[in-house]
């Protein structure tokens, strides 16, 4: 069974959207409302609402490594993690879930920490100072979700992770008014453009999900709530794929004299399947962290 997919372009992003119903679909992000949630800007969309109809929006499986941009444009190598997502929105959907790499003879509670929110499980899985440290402590490239439904039904399903080209460091610029801009210079009061080089990506040959782009944006306070994310697929109804080069943080995303800290996540998908009549998505990334500030920020960053 095949996932329909669609290409939605408008001036500010190109996205695949999933079919889901006319209700559902996103004429113009920007011009939407906040959630106040996940994804401020965005439509959620219940995995009721997609077509078909289930309980999961998708289940992912991710190896990232992770790199400190620095304002001079210095890559600073900060090492691998590993983790499993379901999206399922609402969480209620499911009763219980658990995810473990096959083979390992831990349970999965020893195996990944999860962290539930209203709309995904989060299984982390620990973090690695190289690729090889992390193949050798967690070899194999099969992992299994167990899940149990609200409605009683049971679902087990190995997923693979097969290896595949790991993006690397991908460069993230800044612009307003058309012009590049300093990363501590930024003008909360208008659009921040955010773009990227170096990224490729490539089209599913099974038309599932291509290769994709996040971008989020957190508060550096005690809260580090995140106050914008360019979109999930299946579960908002526009989000970033490869062919795009930029996203927008619309005008007042962001506050005067305030640090934040930006990621970008690039991601070249390795494996492309159905569970649950939604997509299971393996994929290698490179999450780039960047730390930004408005006007009148203290010259030191706040963030931790």
């Amino acid at each position: 069974m095949q996932l329909k997919t669609y290409l939605f372009v408008s001036t500010a992003i190109i996205s695949l959207v999933p079919l889901t119903s006319v209700n559902a679909q996103e004429p113009k992000w920007k011009n939407l409302p906040p959630s106040k949630q996940h994804s401020p800007g965005h439509v959620e969309i219940p995995a009721k609402l997609q077509t078909p109809a289930r309980d999961i929006n998708m289940v992912i499986i991710v190896k990232s490594e992770t790199f400190n941009q620095k304002h001079n444009g210095e890559m600073e190598y900060a090492g691998y993690h590993r983790y499993g997502e379901i999206f399922s929105l609402p969480i209620s959907n499911l009763k219980q879930a658990t995810f473990r790499r096959v083979g390992d003879s831990r349970s999965p509670e020893e195996q990944f920490t999860m962290y539930p929110d209203y709309r995904s499980n989060f299984f982390h899985g620990g973090r690695f100072a190289n690729f090889e440290e992390m193949e050798t402590a967690e070899p194999g490239e099969d992992y299994q979700f167990d899940i149990e439904h609200s409605d009683g039904r049971v679902t087990n399903q190995v997923v693979p992770i097969p290896d595949g080209e790991r993006p690397g460091p991908i460069t993230l610029s800044i612009y307003q008014n058309e012009q590049k801009i300093d990363f501590t210079e930024i003008d909360y009061s208008q659009d921040l453009i955010v773009r990227w080089e170096d990224f490729g990506g490539k089209k599913d040959p099974n038309g599932i999900m291509d290769d994709y782009v996040t971008v989020q944006l957190d508060k550096c306070d005690p809260s580090e709530k995140r106050i914008y994310t360019s979109g999930v697929a299946t579960l908002n109804a526009t989000y970033l794929t490869f062919e795009a080069n930029e996203a927008v943080i619309p005008a007042e995303t962001m506050e005067a004299g305030k640090w934040y800290k930006m990621a970008g996540k690039f991601a070249n998908v390795t494996h492309t399947s159905l569970i649950d009549d939604a997509p299971a998505v393996s994929s290698w990334m490179s999450y780039i962290n960047l730390e930004i500030a408005t006007k009148g920020a203290p010259i030191s960053s706040t963030c931790e």
